[in-house]
């Protein structure tokens, strides 16, 4: 019943700062690591949270902060985080196939082996962003500022993947290719 409580908070409009009843039904949701599928998190302020191994299927996180925030193993399937802040977050084997990803700023963000299958990375700045190991088939970065060929290392990507203009060759001039990701 406590759980069903907490949800209808969360649903409805109000204040999310600190203390108020939305902000203590995400805590509490969150903490007992229930499914928050769907929810609509707009402008948040949810830096260093922990939504590691959470189901966020669906979330709407649009201009959210997520600095630093803990999403790994987060099941974030076609997660939308427009204009969103996820710098240095921990998107550590988190699944985010078909989710998008635009105007958004994901400096030093971690995607190592994170399941990025058809994610649409648009204006996005990748500055020190690290895809080791990670899934990229059919990924697209238009407009992607700052991938470094360095920090792709290890990823899995196929003709499908999209990179902004250039890059493929760089990846090839590092040795690196679709048909043999790099160990």
């Amino acid at each position: 019943k406590r759980i069903q409580s907490a949800r209808a908070t969360l649903s409805r409009a109000g204040d999310t700062g600190e203390g108020t009843p939305r902000r203590r039904a995400l805590n509490f949701l969150v903490r007992t690591k229930q499914s928050l599928a769907g929810v609509d998190l707009t402008s948040w302020d949810l830096r260093k949270m922990d939504f590691s191994g959470i189901e966020l299927k669906g979330a709407i996180f649009s201009e959210a902060s997520l600095d630093f925030a803990n999403l790994q193993t987060s099941d974030l399937r076609d997660a939308q985080f427009d204009y969103a802040n996820l710098i240095g977050a921990n998107l550590v084997r988190a699944h985010l196939e078909g989710s998008e990803i635009f105007h958004a700023d994901l400096n030093l963000a971690d995607f190592t082996e994170a399941n990025l299958r058809n994610v649409r990375f648009e204006k996005v700045d990748l500055a020190e962003v690290k895809f080791a190991g990670a899934h990229l088939e059919g990924a697209t970065f238009t407009d992607a500022e700052n991938l470094e060929v360095r920090l792709v290392k290890g990823a899995v990507w196929d003709e499908t993947t999209q990179w902004p203009p250039g890059f493929e060759k760089k990846l090839g001039a590092a040795g690196l290719s679709r048909e043999k990701p790099s160990p």
